[in-house]
């Protein structure tokens, strides 16, 4: 079966609400995956938990990667090894961006910042899948805009906030919905953060 990939094209809760410039990337992934078995026979699903790296600079090079659970952390480390996350993705996001022959930094990896389900594609099966599944490319586009804007706010909050502010919004940023606590973070992955 052959699905359409435009958003206007799925009966999503949203949609429903009149509101059609909503639009869940993770779920048009997931039904995809679930609904069409040419796709789903190209795609590896791997689980990965916390603090598990899972791709590597070279592997980011090689192979595209849709996190269809989970958050990942992309982890950036200079000649000394200290770490840096640049970005936290979510699920819907689609990077590894170097299998569609742009490479990336090599000094930049993936990590598991809880628990995880990704999909990997090998660099050859990543363009054609891109080509023929244009949401993928549209998951990549907006991967992108997604860790320019964490970028930017980064390089915002560095520039204007002291270090006590900035950590205040991020013990904010990693309290659990559920709770007012925060689980399972060290002083060092707070660090990597600010």
């Amino acid at each position: 079966m052959k699905l359409s990939m435009h958003p206007a094209t799925y009966n999503t809760a949203a949609s429903q609400h009149g509101n059609q410039g909503y639009y869940n990337m993770a779920q048009t992934l997931t039904m995809l995956h679930n609904e069409d078995p040419q796709f789903s026979s190209m795609v590896q699903t791997l689980h990965f938990e916390r603090g598990q790296v899972v791709a590597t600079a070279d592997e980011l090079a090689k192979k595209m990667y849709v996190l269809a659970g989970g958050k990942v952390n992309m982890v950036c480390t200079n000649n000394e090894g200290r770490r840096l996350v640049i970005g936290t993705l979510e699920p819907g996001a689609v990077f590894g961006e170097g299998a569609l022959d742009n490479p990336g930094d090599p000094n930049i990896f993936a990590e598991a910042a809880e628990s995880i389900t990704v999909w990997s594609v090998p660099a050859g099966e990543a363009r054609n899948l891109t080509i023929q599944y244009p949401i993928l490319g549209w998951g990549l586009l907006q991967t992108y805009g997604t860790r320019l804007l964490q970028v930017e706010n980064s390089l915002e909050n560095v520039a204007y906030k002291k270090l006590p502010e900035r950590l205040a919004a991020l013990l904010l940023d990693l309290v659990e919905e559920d709770s007012d606590t925060i689980k399972g973070v060290s002083h060092q992955a707070l660090a990597d953060h600010l």
